[in-house]
């Protein structure tokens, strides 16, 4: 296997705006790679948009991509650097939307920064039901389900804190796991989110679980899906 496939994976870090003094969580996945061509899907979670989908370029130590949010008018150019497990670099984007383009906001720099969190092997079993929490490009965790139910419960972490479990092959921020609970208590009369399944190709950027986990994750928080 080539150096550029071992680079392959779900790096996480942090994504700041100079221009608009703004800041999110970055989930950065790669992969596919055929030749120097790279596919994946990045998530912002926080003050930023811009996530999605993208294809880009992965040659020698460098990653080159694009990622558009046509509802914002937003085209973000990515470039990076590898060091290591480090993955780092700079952006710009243009945003043609017209409260963007009345505060003076059509062109934006920034930065970000991440670290590899884990590569493309298959998940450990041992480890499917752990959970860890990233946030301003800082690790807590993992913790059981039990243990993050109760933190949660004590707010111990920011809405856009982004949350990893399935051994951290599912990602999503903590503000759209709890918009998941909300949903599913029977008190709230609604039925369960067929969307709440893996997908990596969602123009939402997030990565949610699987049916069977948000079983277990449920019950964690003490929520009965059969509203017995």
């Amino acid at each position: 296997m080539n150096t550029e496939q071992n680079r392959l994976g779900y790096y996480v870090g942090v994504c700041h705006n100079h221009t608009a003094q703004l800041s999110a969580n970055l989930v950065l996945l790669m992969h596919g790679l055929a030749e120097s061509r790279v596919h994946g899907q990045l998530g912002l979670y926080g003050d930023l948009g811009g996530g999605g989908p993208f294809h880009g370029n992965l040659a020698t130590g460098s990653l080159s991509f694009t990622t558009c949010e046509p509802t914002i008018q937003l085209v973000i150019d990515w470039r990076g650097k590898f060091t290591g497990t480090e993955l780092s670099g700079t952006y710009d984007a243009t945003c043609d939307h017209p409260d963007a383009l009345s505060h003076g906001l059509q062109y934006q720099q920034g930065h970000w920064a991440s670290r590899l969190a884990r590569s493309l092997d298959d998940p450990d079993p041992s480890r499917m039901h752990l959970v860890s929490v990233f946030d301003q490009g800082r690790r807590d965790g993992p913790f059981t389900l039990e243990d993050f139910a109760r933190f949660v419960r004590a707010r111990r972490w920011p809405l856009s804190a982004v949350v990893a479990l399935d051994d951290l092959t599912t990602w999503g921020s903590l503000a759209d796991f709890l918009a998941f609970l909300e949903s599913q208590a029977p008190q709230m009369g609604q039925p369960p989110q067929p969307s709440f399944a893996r997908d990596v190709a969602r123009d939402t950027g997030r990565l949610v679980v699987s049916s069977v986990l948000a079983t277990l994750v449920l019950a964690a928080f003490g929520i009965n899906t059969n509203g017995n």
